[in-house]
């Protein structure tokens, strides 16, 4: 569980996937799926670093607890992919 501290920019971590197969089938993007309405986080969609979104939104959030719904997607034909939930309580 990543801590959360209102400063935007501010670091909560790093979400890592791996992937068995080789070359660009290999691949990842990491988006948010759900839970982000306000843009409070922004997800680094090729290195799957999540951090608090600039503009403030999450100060203006009434809950302690944030739940969003990550998703990892390979490249492959079919692209697969795995949902992860990401919380963070300030």
């Amino acid at each position: 569980m990543a801590v959360c501290t209102v400063q935007a920019g501010s670091l909560l971590t790093r979400l890592e996937a791996v992937d068995a197969d080789s070359g660009p089938n290999s691949d990842l993007r990491y988006d948010i799926a759900s839970g982000n309405d306000d843009s409070a986080f922004h997800l680094d969609s090729s290195t799957g670093i999540l951090t608090i979104a600039e503009g403030g939104a999450l100060a203006r959030r009434h809950s302690l607890v944030h739940r969003i719904v990550v998703v990892a997607r390979d490249h492959g034909s079919p692209p697969l992919q795995v949902r992860m939930l990401a919380y963070c309580d300030r």
